[in-house]
């Protein structure tokens, strides 16, 4: 029960703080077999909280000890179905329990459960993707080895790819790859389980970085991959434009210097002329945004208190950029109930259906101030690109963009 009200709160949390999330491959997800997820890291504990809340059957969670160390934390983060790991940092003479953690997993698998692990070990913002750690390897082939092999355990890769990692009010893509059988590992298992752990591993991390989208020079690709709209943002293709710009600095330097050349002369011009061109092609909803202007203000006036607290709170607190956008969604989320709550308790004490009145309410407005803020941010930009196009400038710009569309084909 209070992973399903979780669930569904991180849900609308992430409505607010993300424009979109899109994911492809659920239908690899099987809801009757034992699974252990095997996910990317990029963004602390963000990426948990995501693929918990996209993910329908319930998940374990493998989580770092250290945040376990009060006995109400531990506690509560039980009830939320997260379990301990012991890693070298947090002492060497700890990680003899992650014994009893690795029997907590193989136990959630023999029940038909689901157990995320990230497999890399480390979360780092950048585009890339690790190698994956034994651990995973452990707990699968050891669930499945005092069984027989008879539980059909599978691994499912996912790369969660972020436009932006550090950044909210961006896109998500999470991309779930064909699940791998331990099954047919077991062969190899039972001659020899390290070879078995290091065969999974190299067939796990082809997979996982085949449902990643990977750079280098991340100015590059993410001011390209801002310009795809609808349709158009999908993983595929933001994963053909990233292969062909490796291809491009691999194989072809001068071609990359020029594009990196028109890419750097776009957001000179763009950053000059205060306008982005990531609102250029989107459409304008007028009439409807003239129709919800006085509610959206309402949805500011109440929703906006506890948001900007925890944007004070993460701006002055956070210093690793691996853990502001995670601490800045939660910290929203529980400010936002406590807000909530005390209004409730104020104003409707004796009065359910006014209290549950009054929170939907709150998520409307709050819907209707997200809708208009972005269509006055699309009017806004779209208003000085039309100014730009009368610069003399504007012919540079467009040439650079024909360039840019012929040496990376896009069309």
């Amino acid at each position: 029960m209070l992973y399903k009200l979780l669930q569904f709160l991180m849900r609308q949390s992430l409505r607010i703080y993300y424009r979109d999330i899109l994911v492809q491959g659920k239908d690899y997800i099987d809801k009757d077999k034992p699974l252990l997820i095997a996910a990317t890291h990029p963004n602390s504990f963000l990426d948990a909280i995501i693929l918990g809340a996209v993910i329908d059957r319930p998940l374990f969670f493998l989580a770092r000890s250290d945040v376990f160390n009060r006995k109400w934390s531990d506690y509560i983060l039980r009830k939320l179905n997260l379990i301990p790991i012991y890693r070298l940092q947090e002492g060497h003479n700890n990680l003899n329990k992650n014994d009893a953690t690795f029997e907590a997993c193989f136990e959630i698998l023999e029940r038909n459960g689901a157990v995320l692990i990230f497999a890399e070990g480390i979360s780092l913002t950048d585009k890339k993707v690790r190698p994956p750690k034994k651990g995973l390897a452990r707990i699968g082939f050891g669930t499945e080895n005092r069984n027989d092999f008879k539980l059909n355990v599978e691994v499912l890769p996912v790369g969660i790819n972020y436009e932006v990692a550090d950044q909210l009010r961006n896109r998500i893509l999470v991309q779930i790859a064909k699940p791998i059988s331990l099954k047919e590992y077991q062969e190899s298992f039972n001659k020899n389980a390290n070879t078995a752990y290091v065969q999974l591993n190299e067939e796990l991390y082809s997979k996982l970085k085949r449902s990643s989208i990977e750079v280098e020079d991340e100015e590059i690709f993410d001011f390209i991959a801002k310009r795809f709209h609808g349709i158009d943002y999908s993983f595929d293709k933001l994963k053909g434009i990233s292969l062909k710009i490796q291809s491009l600095k691999e194989k072809d330097q001068l071609v990359y210097n020029d594009l990196k050349k028109h890419i750097n002369k776009l957001i000179s011009l763009e950053k000059s002329n205060q306008f982005d061109s990531n609102y250029i092609g989107r459409k304008k909803q007028t009439l409807l945004t003239i129709l919800l202007l006085v509610p959206s203000m309402f949805g500011f006036i109440l929703n906006a208190p506890p948001l900007f607290l925890a944007n004070l709170i993460s701006n002055k607190k956070v210093k690793l950029i691996e853990f502001y956008a995670s601490v800045k969604v939660v910290l929203g989320c529980i400010l936002w109930l406590i807000w909530a709550s005390i209004i409730v308790f104020f104003i409707f004490p004796f009065s359910i259906i006014n209290s549950f009145l009054y929170i939907i309410s709150l998520l409307l407005l709050g819907e209707a101030y997200l809708f208009v803020n972005k269509q006055i941010k699309i009017s806004f930009n779209q208003n000085r690109y039309k100014r730009f196009k009368q610069n003399d400038l504007y012919s540079s710009y467009s040439d650079s963009i024909n360039k840019i569309n012929t040496i990376l084909n896009i069309g």
